[in-house]
C-alpha cells in the first residue's frame, strides 16, 4: 500500500497505522485531562485577558472548527477511506444517474441508508453526476463531507455546553479535542462511516434534553431515527424524560389549577401537557411525509409500514453477532459469525429493551437528574455495543461523544477514565481493520486484483486484536457500572482537581488520585 508515495508492506502497515492512531489518541487524552485540570475552575475574570490583552474566544473556536476542517481535508485527500463504506455512497451516485431518485432506495440490499442520510447522499449525489467518477479525486470529499460537517456541529455543540455549565477556556479546550481527536477524525475522514451522523444527532438531542427544550429534543430525536438505524437505542431514556415531565405537568397542573389555556402555556412546567404530545405527534408525521418518497415504491405508502421499516425492523433485522465490534461475543471467536437461523432475535430484542427501560427508570426516577441522564446515555450505548449483537467497529463512536459531554456535567473524573480507555481501543480496533484490508491509499478498486472488497473480518493471528481490545471494552462496562452506581444513586463524586500552574505530571497524579467528594 502506498502513501505519501512511500511503499509500506502490508505487515508492516498492520503495526505502524494502528499504534500511530493509538498512541496520538492516548495523547490527545492526556492532553485534555491536563488542560482540564487547569482550567476546569477558572472564573470569567480569571480567562478574560492573556498577557494583558482582551481574548476573542468566539474567533478562537472558529479558528479551532478550521484547524479541524484542515486536519481532515488532509486525510480525504490522502485515503479514500473503508471501500465497503465508501462504495455505498458511491454506488448511490451512480444509480441516481442511471435509475433516477425514485428508484434508487432499496433496490440494493447493501444499501442500508435511512431516509435524511439517503437525502444527504443524493445532494452528494448531484456534484458527483456533473462528470465525476469512482476514480475521481473529489469523489472522497463529496462522500466524507457531510461527515465532516458532522464532526464539526459536534464541537460546536459541545463548546456551548461547556460555555453555559463551565467557562469559555474549558469550552475552547473541549472544541480543541473535537476537532483533533483522532477517533473523530477517523471516523470522518479516513474510513467514512455513518456513525459520524449519529453522533451529532445523539449530543444535539442530548443537549436540548439538558436543556429541558422539550419540542427540540423531540424534533432532532425524531430526525435521528430517520438517520441511522442504530439512534432507536436511544428510545427508552428520550421517551422516559419525555413521559415523565408529561405526567409531572399534568399532576402541576391539577395542583394549580390554572385560569386559562395561556397561563398552562406561559408556565414552564405546565407547557409540556401540551408541547409533548403536540411534538410527538407532529414530528412523527413529518418524519412519515419524509421517508414517503422512499418508501413508497418498494413498501407503499401505509403508515404502520413506515413505523415498522424505520423504527422496528433495526431492532431484529441483524444476521451477524458482531463485525469486528467490541462486544463480549468475539471472547467466544464470534466475529464476524452469522448467527443462527433458530437465534431467538425477537425474544432477545424485547429483553434487552426491558433492561434497559428499567435500568433507565431506576437511574432517573431515582435522582431525577439530568447530567445523570447524559452519563446513562452513554453507559446504555456502551452496554449494548458490548452484549447485544449485530454492532460493528464504530459502533462506540457516538458513546465516546456523549461520555466528553456527561463529564462536562458530571465533573467525575472516572468517566474521562472510560472515554480514555474505550477512544485507545476503538483507535486500535478501527485502524487495524483498515490495515488489515490494505485501504490506506488512493488506489482504485481495479488495483486490488479482483480481490472482493466486501467487508473485512480481522481473522487469524490478527483477529487477537479484536479480542483483547473486546476484552478491554467489557472491562470498562464493568468500571462504568461501577461510576453510573456511585454518581446517580449515591450520588458520589471523584470530581477532577482544579490546579491552574499544574505541570503535566503534576496533573496526571492529581488525576489517578483517588478521592471522593
Amino acid at each position: 500500500m502506498r502513501m505519501n508515495g512511500v511503499l509500506i508492506s502490508a505487515s508492516v502497515a498492520n503495526v505502524l497505522y494502528p499504534l500511530l492512531f493509538s498512541v496520538c489518541t492516548l495523547v490527545c487524552v492526556a492532553l485534555f485531562v491536563w488542560l482540564m485540570v487547569r482550567s476546569i475552575g477558572k472564573t470569567n475574570g480569571e480567562e478574560a485577558t492573556a498577557g494583558g490583552r482582551q481574548l476573542n474566544f468566539t474567533a478562537l473556536m472558529l479558528a479551532l472548527l478550521l484547524i479541524g476542517l484542515v486536519l481532515r481535508l488532509i486525510f480525504v485527500f490522502l485515503v479514500k477511506g473503508y471501500r465497503p463504506d465508501v462504495n455505498v455512497a458511491i454506488s448511490l451516485f451512480d444509480r441516481l444517474k442511471r435509475d433516477g431518485f425514485a428508484k434508487n432506495y432499496y433496490v440494493d440490499a447493501g444499501m442500508d441508508m435511512f431516509p435524511l442520510t439517503y437525502y444527504i447522499y443524493a445532494l452528494m449525489g448531484l456534484f458527483y453526476n456533473l462528470g465525476l467518477t469512482p476514480v475521481s479525486t473529489l469523489t472522497p470529499l463529496l462522500v466524507k463531507l457531510p461527515l465532516i460537517a458532522a464532526d464539526l456541529i459536534t464541537a460546536v455543540v459541545l463548546w456551548k455546553l461547556a460555555r453555559k455549565y463551565m467557562n469559555e477556556t474549558v469550552a475552547l479546550v473541549v472544541c480543541g479535542l473535537v476537532c483533533v481527536f483522532p477517533v473523530f477524525v477517523f471516523a470522518s475522514s479516513v474510513w467514512a462511516t455513518t456513525y459520524s451522523v449519529l453522533m451529532m444527532f445523539s449530543v444535539l438531542a442530548l443537549y436540548f434534553l439538558v436543556r429541558k427544550n422539550h419540542v427540540a429534543l423531540i424534533g432532532v430525536y425524531s430526525a435521528a431515527l430517520l438517520c441511522h438505524k442504530h439512534a432507536i437505542y436511544l428510545f427508552p431514556l428520550v421517551a422516559v424524560f419525555v413521559i415523565y415531565h408529561f405526567v409531572k405537568a399534568i399532576l402541576k397542573i391539577r395542583a394549580d389549577k390554572p385560569s386559562s389555556f395561556g397561563d398552562v402555556l406561559a408556565n414552564p412546567e405546565m407547557r409540556p401537557v401540551f408541547t409533548v404530545p403536540v411534538s410527538i405527534v407532529g414530528f412523527t408525521v413529518l418524519s412519515y411525509l419524509v421517508a414517503l418518497p422512499l418508501l413508497i415504491g418498494s413498501f407503499g405508502a401505509g403508515f404502520f409500514t413506515f413505523i415498522y421499516h424505520i423504527y422496528l425492523r433495526p431492532l431484529v433485522s441483524f444476521s451477524l453477532f458482531g463485525h469486528n465490534s467490541l462486544g463480549i461475543f468475539n471472547l467466544f471467536m464470534r466475529n464476524g459469525r452469522s448467527l443462527d437461523t433458530r437465534f431467538p432475535s425477537v425474544v432477545f430484542a424485547v429483553l434487552f429493551a426491558v433492561i434497559i427501560t428499567g435500568i433507565v427508570l431506576l437511574v432517573y426516577l431515582s435522582k431525577k437528574n439530568r447530567a445523570n441522564l447524559v452519563y446513562l446515555a452513554a453507559y446504555v450505548g456502551l452496554t449494548l455495543a458490548t452484549y447485544f449483537v449485530g454492532f460493528d467497529e464504530f459502533s462506540l463512536l457516538a458513546t465516546l461523544a456523549v461520555l466528553l459531554m456527561s463529564f462536562l456535567l458530571v465533573r467525575d473524573k472516572r468517566i474521562l477514565s472510560v472515554f480514555g480507555v474505550l477512544s485507545v481501543i476503538v483507535a486500535i480496533n478501527a485502524s487495524t481493520v483498515m490495515a488489515y484490508a490494505g485501504y490506506y491509499n488512493l488506489l482504485p478498486d481495479s488495483s486490488f486484483n479482483g480481490v472482493n472488497l466486501s467487508n473485512t473480518v480481522l481473522s487469524g493471528g490478527i483477529s487477537a486484536v479484536t479480542i483483547v481490545c473486546s476484552a478491554l471494552a467489557v472491562l470498562a462496562h464493568l468500571y462504568a457500572t461501577v461510576v453510573l452506581l456511585d454518581i446517580s444513586m449515591s450520588n458520589k463524586r471523584k470530581l477532577l482537581p482544579y490546579e491552574s500552574n499544574a505541570g503535566f505530571t503534576r496533573a496526571m497524579s492529581q488525576f489517578f488520585r483517588i478521592k471522593t467528594k
